[in-house]
């Protein structure tokens, strides 16, 4: 089961200070969404990453900084969709943002994993309340034959995870529980912690 975090929409104090501290804890998928920031601003960025951390990043803007500082992948969204010429390298991972059960089932195989939201009532947006089927995605994720994986977004915190898990998600990803809380190092061990919990059990019994 995968554990993502992806950026707070705007910058926080001691914001690269908090996210190198996620990456020494064990964070593998960093998804950077800055979505008022310009070109430049993106590029600072990027640059005050360390080089060594630099292949988790998966950049939801200006797709473009993710070949030239090597980052792990782009992301898209209906306000960055995936360009009818693809000029990204082949090794680059591809993930997309998608609302519904129907857009899953349509989605492009080319996506390494697709976030579906807001599975639950969101902690980061106010009144923004799910409105999706558990029991019929639940009933999806658990037959379909697998393409992309599915990440749950929205709501995600140590009180849900274990529910995303059991419906059959192959990752979820986190916002709020991070960078609402007021000790996000510790909020993440402990989900990290509850992952690789899961990530034991699962080994053990396809061992």
């Amino acid at each position: 089961m995968k554990l993502i975090v992806i950026s707070n929409p705007i910058n926080l104090n001691e914001e690269h200070s908090i996210l190198n501290a996620l990456f020494e804890t064990g964070l593998e998928y960093y998804h950077l969404r800055k979505p008022e920031f310009t070109y430049n601003e993106l590029k600072e960025y990027i640059q005050q990453i360390p080089q060594q951390y630099r292949n988790k990043v998966v950049l939801h803007s200006h797709h473009q900084l993710a070949i030239e500082y090597g980052l792990k992948g782009v992301h898209f969204t209906y306000k960055n969709p995936y360009p009818n010429s693809d000029n990204f390298p082949k090794k680059m991972q591809r993930s997309a943002s998608l609302h519904s059960l129907e857009e899953i089932k349509k989605a492009n195989s080319i996506f390494k994993y697709l976030f579906i939201s807001p599975i639950f009532d969101s902690i980061s947006k106010n009144n923004y309340k799910t409105t999706i089927d558990k029991t019929t995605l639940k009933l999806f994720l658990l037959e379909r034959i697998k393409t992309s994986e599915i990440i749950a977004l929205g709501g995600i915190n140590s009180d849900t995870i274990a529910e995303a898990a059991e419906m059959g998600f192959d990752g979820v990803a986190l916002l709020g529980s991070i960078w609402l809380s007021d000790k996000p190092i510790e909020s993440f061990k402990q989900l990290i912690n509850i992952v690789s919990g899961f990530n034991r059990i699962e080994k053990s019994t396809h061992a």
